[in-house]
């Protein structure tokens, strides 16, 4: 590994984990939206 690549990480790992978050928040709120809504129609 070059001295560019060490540098370039935790940029990498802070937009993979917003990235993982806010598919995290989009699904579940997808998720609970439907089940709610099952849930509704009973």
């Amino acid at each position: 590994m070059n001295a560019q690549s060490k540098k370039n990480n935790p940029i990498l790992i802070v937009i993979i984990g917003m990235v993982v978050v806010m598919l995290t928040l989009v699904v579940g709120t997808v998720w609970m939206g439907q089940r709610a809504k099952r849930t509704s129609d009973d």
